[in-house]
């Protein structure tokens, strides 16, 4: 793209060097209505990104929209004329019908004759692969997302994808493409979208449906696919990227992680794994079915990165394919990670190494209205006050592996940061899962004994957050002093209903596929502030993020006076205060923002609103911001249906209908991935331990007797009471399968079959106290197991650094992060030595020191320089072994990888199994001690 200097103008080309410089994007209808829409060239150019890979396409695209802007819009459209007047007309774009609510066919419908079809094919996914294109601006995004579906089924079918977009997310458009057909979908009040959608569909008619679930959730049902038929669905958002550490954290959510449901199951009223209930009615609609051995399709992702401002560039999910680097002012990296997974967060995180203005500023003038968007980094910092604070910690069964192990290390550094801070801070640290366990009694100091107690913590049940914010409020004490949660947790809940006010809860979020919506919810609404981490982020720097907004806000009860206002909240150290303003046409008046300072004096701002670089989706931002603030469905479908974005009450609905309508579909869920670091028997239960014990449990396919259970056995799950309470069942009286020490905890279990997934659900009566803790303690290494075992002991690896590693990993999925990164530290390692090794050593070594990056350890440079060295980026094997290792390695990447095979008399056969989705967690060490 060409650049202009600092300061300088634009300079206006000759009209004939742009038509010439315009010619190729003439001939796609799809960029001359964007060089037409786009409010500037440079718009123009950013949705002509996300519309082709082809840069001179985009080039000429900028070029047309420079045309219109320079020498108005009648030279725009004779031009455009000129062009379609001498081109084949198109076929009919196939827009939706207003107001059409039932389908009449066209033509004859197809019938079937008895004996003629062909025996039905078993359906398969339909969905088969997810496109996204993005261009980063600094403070602002803008996304397109291409679904691809294909019926390889004998019938027509229905499929129906939920899907996560950033909570921050503002969808502005929807399209279906069938063949050269393009069908734009309109948005409509809710029930009218759904009506018209079911009665295409139903009489055999092409039909989508995009619904939102909740404001990070969708739902998209595209119907009529013929057998054998294409059909792409082409979603675009616009995005205010959060800002976070002095930086920007843009996200893309891949997949809607499992969610803890609730309540009393009523029935079903969609297509995911769980029972809608009392308190979650439309739970089913919102638990996408998991499938446990991972799901055939891809997504590949493509970035435009233009910051406007020099920053480091780091991908904490993806580093394997965008390496850590800074990025100068000027410069626009394109980034393409090509197929990966659906299993995780693909996130960026950008800092900026440039100083900040105190005030950004960005505006959008439309016809009848005027749109600014304003950010305002107060100066200085707030002094950390003598306070009381409660430290939430999950220790749900979805927390388990290494998103514990980072709570635990991100607590004890957060309990040192705090007693630093301020000696006179008075702390409770609680744990829970689908109760509270208290780690000390009310308020009080910071003891060594909470240490200890966080590093012996152990993954349990559901997540009950509602009881635990409750009893969180009731352990404050004094009244005068600031009231303050810490609350770090995945946020895979929906309970959240909890008593209690006047504190302020700070959110810090831990997961590969993490539950935004829920965090900042909770955080806005006590006038808090949240915090994301990714797994293996470093601690350190979060700790030291989150010690500051616990110090309180640098600006509170701010104030904007000259304009309609959203957004506003609290602002904390080293975050913006960013407010999204709306004016009349004639904007006489400047803005002015105040807010009261740490110590107590009025911050004011002036502000031009008319004034800033400009932001052509500021509308849509404006309106998103002001449907979530306002509590009336009538203003919101009104401010819905106006700027054109989706809500809880709009949908987007496209029809097409056929010329011989099909056959009514058949209606296929699309299952998803089980997010990374997650652990299926966790969530849903074992098959090992259902089919072992079924017959002990009487539970059967119909569902489970009110009564059972099998002593010594645990297992855990997100689905709470949805399938039927557990409280107050008695275990009948049998011994408990042997096993060693750290595998047996008392409890019982309840297990419900759930079509091919299986789903199970504990509960302690008697935990309290012994289910923190203990076990985790006596974990032995493999040579401790080698001496407790003797001649009994199963095979251990025979290279010694591999044995060290594993016993490494297993030390930091206790959270005992230093000591893990210590030992790591110890390691001497040439690349000689690694190369004389055997191909599956060299797969193992591969494995492992990725295993440990989700933990937070990295090799010291130059054993990590001796290690790429021997291997290289992508390490090449003739032995199976060695590649089932290799392709668990991508999976642990992200990577599309083949099916991972190993000999059934293979040491490790069962543990590979197990990671790679096929089988249960081995139960005897030393693999069962192997995360």
């Amino acid at each position: 793209m060409s650049k202009k200097r600092k300061g300088s103008k634009a300079i206006k080309l000759p009209l004939t060097t742009l038509k010439t410089k315009a010619r190729l994007a003439l001939d796609s209808p799809a960029l001359v209505e964007i060089a037409g829409s786009a409010n500037s060239p440079n718009a123009a150019y950013e949705q002509a990104y996300l519309e082709t890979d082809d840069v001179k396409l985009r080039r000429a695209c900028q070029e047309l929209a420079r045309i219109k802007r320079d020498y108005g819009k009648k030279a725009f459209a004779d031009l455009v004329s000129s062009v379609v007047s001498h081109r084949p007309r198109p076929e009919d774009p196939g827009k939706s019908k207003e107001g059409e609510s039932v389908m009449k066919p066209k033509g004859q419908v197809k019938e079937v004759k008895p004996g003629t079809q062909t025996e039905a094919k078993k359906p398969q996914i339909p969905l088969k692969h997810i496109a996204y294109r993005a261009v980063v601006n600094g403070a602002f995004a803008r996304i397109s997302v291409v679904q691809k579906y294909k019926n390889d089924a004998a019938n027509p079918v229905e499929a129906v994808y939920v899907f996560p977009l950033p909570d921050e997310s503002t969808v502005t458009g929807c399209k279906m493409k069938i063949n050269k057909r393009t069908i734009t979908a309109e948005l409509k009040a809710k029930e009218q979208a759904r009506k018209e959608y079911d009665a295409a569909v139903s009489s055999g008619h092409h039909g989508m449906l995009m619904e939102q679930e909740r404001p990070n959730i969708f739902e998209m049902n595209v119907g009529g696919i013929e057998p054998g038929e294409d059909i792409e669905v082409q979603i675009t958002y616009v995005q205010q990227i959060s800002w976070q550490d002095g930086g920007g954290r843009f996200r893309i959510p891949l997949v809607v992680a499992p969610r803890f449901i609730p309540g009393t199951p009523t029935g079903k009223s969609g297509t995911g794994w769980a029972d809608d209930t009392a308190q979650v009615p439309d739970a089913s609609k919102i638990t996408p079915v998991v499938a446990r051995e991972g799901v055939p399709y891809n997504a590949d992702i493509q970035v435009l990165f233009r910051p406007g401002f020099r920053c480091e560039l780091s991908s904490p999910s993806h580093g394997m394919l965008i390496p850590t680097q800074t990025v100068a002012k000027d410069q626009e990296p394109e980034f393409k990670t090509g197929d990966i997974k659906t299993d995780r967060d693909f996130i960026l995180v950008y800092r900026s190494l440039s100083k900040r203005p105190e005030v950004a500023q960005f505006c959008h003038q439309t016809k009848a209205e005027n749109f600014s968007q304003v950010s305002i980094i107060p100066p200085g910092e707030a002094e950390a006050k003598e306070s009381e604070i409660v430290v939430l910690l999950d220790i749900s069964g979805s927390m388990k592996g290494p998103k514990l192990a980072g709570l635990k290390t991100l607590a004890k550094k957060m309990l040192l940061k705090i007693k630093g801070q301020n000696s006179n801070h008075r702390v409770c640290v609680t744990a829970f899962e689908d109760r509270v366990h208290p780690l000390s009694q009310g308020m009080g100091e910071i003891t060594e004994e909470l240490f200890t107690k966080i590093s012996n913590l152990t993954d349990l049940g559901g997540t009950e957050l509602g009881d635990a914010l409750t009893f969180a409020h009731q352990q404050f004490e004094n009244t005068l002093k600031p009231h303050l949660i810490l609350l770090i947790t995945d946020g895979e809940t929906y309970s959240i209903n909890y008593q209690g006010t006047g504190a302020r809860i700070i959110t810090a979020g831990i997961d590969t596929a993490v539950n935004d919506e829920l965090l900042r919810k909770l955080a806005r609404d006590t006038n808090g502030a949240c915090q994301f981490f990714y797994p293996g982020e470093d601690f350190d720097r979060a700790a030291n993020t989150l010690i500051g907004m616990l110090s309180g806000p640098v600006l509170r009860d701010i104030k904007v006076s000259g304009a309609e206002a959203v957004g506003i909240t609290d602002v904390f150290t080293g975050r913006p205060a960013t407010i999204a303003l709306r004016l009349g046409k004639d904007v006489s008046q400047k803005v002015t923002i105040s807010g009261t300072s740490p110590s107590g004096e009025t911050e004011t701002w002036e502000i031009n609103p008319t004034k800033g670089k400009e932001c052509d989706f500021l509308p849509q931002i404006w309106a998103r911001e002001a449907i979530r603030e306002c509590h009336e469905q009538q203003k919101q479908v009104e401010l819905s249906l106006k700027y054109n974005i989706i809500c809880a009450h709009t949908s987007f609905v496209g029809i097409s209908e056929k010329e011989v309508p099909g056959q009514k579909p058949v209606k296929v869920a699309i299952p998803v991935e089980l997010p990374f670091t997650w652990n299926y028997d966790e969530v849903f239960g074992s098959p090992r331990s259902i089919g072992a014990n079924l017959a002990s449990l009487g539970i059967h396919s119909g569902g489970l007797r009110s009564g059972g259970g099998m002593k010594g056995i645990r297992t855990h799950s997100l689905i709470g009471s949805s399938l039927g309470s557990p409280r107050g069942f008695n275990p009948p009286d049998h011994d408990a399968p042997e096993t060693f020490g750290f595998m047996a905890e008392e409890n019982e279990e309840c297990i419900e079959e759930v079509g091919d997934i299986c789903c199970c659900l504990g509960d302690d009566d008697d935990d309290q106290g012994a289910s923190l803790g203990g076990s985790d303690e006596i974990l032995p290494t493999f040579e401790e197991l080698e001496a407790l075992l003797g001649a009994n002991a199963p095979t251990k690896p025979t290279n010694p650094i591999i044995s060290k590693l594993i016993n490494i990993l297993i030390t930091a999925d206790k959270g005992d992060q230093d000591k893990a990164q210590a030992e790591l530290d110890k390691l001497t390692l040439t690349a000689k030595e690694i190369k004389s090794w055997s191909e599956e050593d060299r797969a193992m070594l591969h494995y492992f020191v990725y295993r440990l990056k989700a933990y937070g350890l990295y090799l010291k440079d130059s054993l990590k320089d001796n290690v790429y060295k021997a291997l290289g980026v992508d390490p090449q094997y003739s032995d199976p072994i060695a590649l089932a290792w290799k392709n668990l390695t991508k999976k642990e990447l992200g990577f599309p990888y083949a099916d991972i095979q190993t000999p059934e008399d293979y040491d490790w056969h069962e543990w590979i199994c197990w990671k790679s989705g096929r089988g249960p967690k081995p139960a005897l060490p030393p693999f069962a001690l192997v995360p």
